[in-house]
């Protein structure tokens, strides 16, 4: 079931200090699922500066991770505090709620946060949106 553009969807805020590939480790074995690194990274362009950030997704495409921070650029500039956002499909039939508080018992995670795409401006959300089509 692809999201429609504009659709309001959910998705998790994850803050900690561990690498990206030591959280997509954590995460697969949490949830049961298996996040391998793409070497198809999110590129963007602010401000003229070519920033990519890291991507790991599930063979099904039904979960993707990715960092929200690459060197002095934010993903989403007003999640400054965020580190990786983590996208479930809504195919997965898994509940955001419950997959925030799997990930909350993990070492090395210091919060993770429910956010609503129609609550954030701006203009990577679209982006989001479709990694898990």
């Amino acid at each position: 079931m692809n999201q429609e553009p504009g659709k309001n969807f959910s998705f998790l805020g994850i803050v900690t200090t561990e690498p990206d590939y030591k959280l997509s480790h954590l995460l697969n074995k949490r949830l049961v699922i298996s996040l391998s690194h793409s070497t198809d990274e999110i590129v963007n362009e602010p401000y003229n500066e070519n920033s990519s950030f890291s991507k790991f997704v599930t063979r099904d495409r039904k979960y993707a991770l990715i960092s929200n921070k690459s060197d002095q650029s934010l993903f989403l500039r007003k999640m400054s505090k965020i580190d990786f956002l983590l996208i479930e499909s809504p195919d997965s039939n898994s509940n955001i709620n419950i997959t925030a508080e799997l990930i909350r018992k993990i070492n090395g995670i210091t919060a993770v946060f429910v956010l609503n795409s129609n609550e954030i401006r701006d203009k990577n959300i679209e982006i989001l949106r479709h990694l898990t089509e």
